[in-house]
This record gives structure tokens, C-alpha cells and sequence, in this order.
């Protein structure tokens, strides 16, 4: 937390700005990793790295929200708390057996969620925390029973972040789990023997950092009937660089072992603030989606960001898909569908300026909401207004596509991340070129074409949203939308 020699007053009045309202949030205080997602007994639970004590990282705990629609979160007692034996709660999953595994391959209560995660003892240094993965049930998705240690450690100092699937072919249980700078594959019958079954090292290309929150799971490629990937993500925590730390791979799985198709690890999002994403494990009944979430930092200046009632924000809930292009299957990740319904009427422009190279439209906003824009073409420019705070400027080219931060403060960020960033765009990404552009208080997500290209990036402007003006070509189809505020908190 950096918030500088700031009243007290102002320093409120800067969390009230910057809080989002369509994204969550801790309550109070430090949260980063979500951890555990399940959909059990109707809703959807949503776990989180938390310190309830402090705005900032320590004590890890498991807090707690749920929601019935992915958008709208109630905050819930804490899960997993720190103890004697265990140590902190440090990030994890949960399955539910009897969904899973029809009943197979656990010995305990019929209809309950199990969690596995690091216990993680902090002895003398911070370098010595001695992690071990343990398990806890639940009846009912919210009081816990411990259940101790189910893989010990070896004598290794990073050895944490498990998730756990079942492989319906063989009906056991996997985990995947980062080690140092690998990823080591376990299997299970029940939940609590575990052995290892493979090793899959790093590409030397990708950068130095420790390595954290694995997952693994299979997708179907959409455009390519019968074709089915297994997708290996990882996470590079670099404290000396900001750039992004989320990457993917593709390959084959037979429960035992991954084996790579394709040929490097890609970056997942392109912006600075994806980390540490984690998909549900299930979702509701007969729902196929595969849906995940994403702690909105980057671990090289998460502690030091400018709010001070609460630290952290989570993205919104992306549908991930496969897509082939050019043979080679790419992730693609949408909003959730149900983020629509947040939707309030398209506003109209109060102004449109024609010029030669096509209708500038400005829009006039209310700094209370979140924003959606769409837009329909093949070059745009996307201007967030916030007055004398500066600007955003977002421009999509006939093969680029840059988000201009320059003229716009960005607190701890300023030193740290290059204000203007550029990605390449593949002519052939989709049929209709479109740009979705997010913006909620302090966190900007855009979404391109059918999702084949994202960003994600926090931003903390010196004062509220102000205007928003965006120019296109004069026949392209421009669209506004005001978002119904979900997150309702008091900030004093």
C-alpha cells in the first residue's frame, strides 16, 4: 500500500473513486489469489487469498463470497484460517466428489466439497516457509473440517498451489502442483494418497520468477469438430518485472502424464494485471462452459497500490474457449454471458463531429457506473476522459491494437510499466472485427474480436471518469452502455 502523505479524508474519498462496482473486491483489507471454485447446493463459491487484519499481504486466510449469477458476490464467514499445525491458507481448489466422480474415489460424506491447498508454516526467514498440501471438507460450503496433511514436503521451499480434477477415463483423481520451476503431476483414488506421476519442466525462454497457481483441463476447439486439447496454465511471480505472468500451453493428457503439441508457452492476456487465474471446477447443471477469474495485479508492485480500506480486485468471470487459426489451436476468453444483464440502455452521444477520416461521437457519463463500449470495425479510437486527471486513449489499427496511458496518472505504476503498450492482431481473427471495452473505477479490461486478443490493467486515476469520446469510420456501429452497479460497499 502506497497512499503518500494523504489525509485521512482523502485517502477515503480516493478508495470511494477507485472501488469498483461491477467487479469484486475484498470487503476490507489485502486479498489476491481466488482459490477453491466450486458450484455447490445453487451458487457459486468464490474463495480468495485474504488478510482480514491488514491492507496488505500476511496471515493468509480463505475468505469467503458466493453469488448465484457469477456478478453479484455476498460476502461469507471466513473458510480456512491459520493454525498451529497447518500454518497460513495459502491458495488451493475444491472438487465435489459425488458430482465428479459419481461417488467414486472418496471415503466421506456424500454431498460435500473437498479443498485442497498449502499449508504454509512461516519459520525464521520468509524464504523458509515450509508448504504442505491439506485437505478440509464441508457439508455445506461454509463451516470446515480439517483433515490434516495428505502430501507431505520432500524438502522443497516452493511446493504449493494444487489443483485437482478427475479423469473420468481411468476414475482417478489428478493434481497439478508448482514445484520450483516445474509442474508435478499427482494422482489419486481417494483424495488423500497421492503419487507422483510426471514432471513437466519449464521452456528456458520463459522468465526467471517463481513459479505458482497451475491449472489443467481440456477444452474442445470450437472450430474444429472432435478435437479436444488439454491446457496447461502457470503463473511467473517476477518481483523485479511487470511483465505480464500468466501463460498457457496446449497438449495431450492421459491422466498421468501431459505432453506438449505445441511448441512454447503464450501469454495469456495481454495487458499487466491478469495473475493467477483459476478456473471453476464445475459449474451448474447441465452448464459446459469453462469459466475462470483473475486476481487484477501484478506481483511486481501489488503492495504498493494507492488504496487503503481495501487492496485488490478481481477481473471478471471470462468464458474460455479453443479456437483453431492457421492449425493451431489459440485460448479465447468472452465476459461471462451473463454480464449482459448488467446492461442498462445504449446512451446516445451529445455530440458527433464529422471530420475527413470519419464521426468522432463524445459521450457524457455518470462517475458512479461501470462502462461497456462496443464497436464494430476494423479501426477505432477509444478516449476515457477524467478531466484535468488526463486521459486513456485506446486505438485499434488495421494490425495493432494500443492502449495509451500517458497522459493519465497511474499511482505506484508510473515507474514500473511502460504507459504505452502495443499488441499485434492477426488479420483473421473473426469475420467482424469488434472492440469491448470495460471500464469499472480502476480497472480496464478489453476484449477483441471473438476474444482471441485481451488486456487487463489497473489504473488510478486523480479524479472520476468524466466523458468518453470514440471515432470510427462514420457507418460503424457504435454502442455505449451504462452497467448496473453489483458491488455494494461502504468505504466510510
Amino acid at each position: 500500500m502506497n497512499t503518500g502523505n494523504i489525509s485521512p479524508g482523502e485517502q477515503r474519498k480516493r478508495d470511494r473513486m477507485w472501488r469498483p462496482v461491477c467487479h469484486f473486491t475484498p470487503p476490507f483489507n489485502w486479498m489476491n489469489d481466488p482459490c477453491g471454485l466450486v458450484y455447490f447446493h445453487g451458487n457459486y463459491h468464490l474463495f480468495y487469498q485474504h488478510n482480514p487484519a491488514d491492507a496488505v499481504w500476511g496471515s493468509m486466510h480463505w475468505g469467503h463470497a458466493v453469488s448465484s449469477d457469477l456478478l453479484t458476490w455476498q460476502d461469507a464467514p471466513l473458510a480456512l484460517t491459520p493454525n498451529n499445525s497447518e500454518g497460513m491458507a495459502f491458495t488451493g481448489s475444491a472438487v465435489v466428489p459425488s458430482e465428479a466422480s459419481g461417488g467414486e474415489g472418496w471415503k466421506g460424506e456424500s454431498d460435500a466439497v473437498v479443498a485442497i491447498y498449502t499449508g504454509a508454516i512461516q519459520r525464521t526467514t520468509p524464504e523458509d516457509n515450509h508448504q504442505r498440501q491439506c485437505i478440509a471438507t464441508s457439508r455445506d460450503g461454509y463451516i470446515w473440517d480439517r483433515g490434516g496433511v495428505v502430501l507431505d514436503n520432500p524438502g522443497i521451499q516452493n511446493f504449493r498451489d494444487p489443483k485437482v480434477g478427475w479423469y473420468q477415463e481411468t476414475g482417478h483423481w489428478f493434481m497439478v502442483l508448482a514445484v520450483e520451476r516445474s509442474i508435478h503431476v499427482y494422482t489419486s483414488r481417494d483424495l488423500r494418497s497421492w503419487k507422483q506421476s510426471d514432471t513437466i519442466t519449464m521452456d528456458a525462454e520463459l522468465p526467471g520468477g517463481v513459479l505458482e497457481c497451475p491449472d489443467l483441463f481440456p477444452l474442445q476447439v470450437i472450430n474444429d469438430p472432435g478435437r479436444t486439447e488439454w491446457v496447461l496454465v502457470l503463473h511467473i511471480e517476477n518481483a523485479d518485472s511487470a511483465d505480464p505472468g500468466a501463460y498457457y500451453t496446449l497438449g495431450s493428457f492421459d491422466g498421468y502424464r501431459f505432453l506438449k503439441t505445441v511448441g512454447t508457452f503464450l501469454p495469456i492476456d495481454g495487458g499487466h494485471d491478469f495473475y493467477a487465474t483459476q478456473s471453476w471446477t464445475n459449474m451448474g447443471p447441465e452448464d459446459e462452459r469453462r469459466v475462470w477469474i483473475a486476481w487484477s495485479a501484478n506481483p511486481a508492485y501489488a503492495r504498493l497500490q494507492p488504496t487503503s480500506r481495501w487492496v485488490g480486485v478481481l477481473s471478471i468471470p471470462r468464458e474460455i474457449s479453443l479456437r483453431c487459426l492457421d492449425g493451431r489451436g489459440l485460448l479465447c476468453q468472452v465476459p461471462v454471458r451473463e454480464l449482459m444483464s448488467l446492461r442498462r440502455s445504449s446512451v446516445e452521444p451529445v455530440q458527433q463531429r464529422f471530420t475527413s477520416s470519419g464521426l468522432t461521437r463524445y459521450y457524457r457519463v455518470e462517475d458512479t457506473l461501470a462502462w461497456e463500449i462496443l464497436v464494430e470495425a476494423n479501426f477505432c479510437r477509444i478516449i476515457l476522459s477524467f478531466g484535468s486527471a488526463g486521459r486513456i486513449i485506446i486505438y485499434r489499427g488495421q494490425r495493432t491494437f494500443t492502449i495509451d496511458r500517458t497522459d493519465c496518472d497511474m499511482g505506484c505504476f508510473t515507474e514500473l510499466v511502460d504507459p504505452v503498450k502495443t499488441s499485434l492482431l492477426h488479420q483473421d481473427y473473426a469475420e467482424k472485427p469488434t472492440t469491448r471495452v470495460f471500464f469499472d473505477r480502476s480497472i480496464l479490461e478489453c476484449f477483441l474480436d471473438d476474444g482471441y486478443r485481451t488486456t487487463t490493467d489497473l489504473v488510478f486515476p486523480e479524479a472520476p471518469l468524466q466523458g468518453i469520446e470514440v471515432a470510427t469510420q462514420s457507418y460503424d456501429e457504435v454502442q455505449v452502455f451504462p452497467l448496473e452497479p453489483v458491488m455494494h460497499r461502504d468505504d466510510g
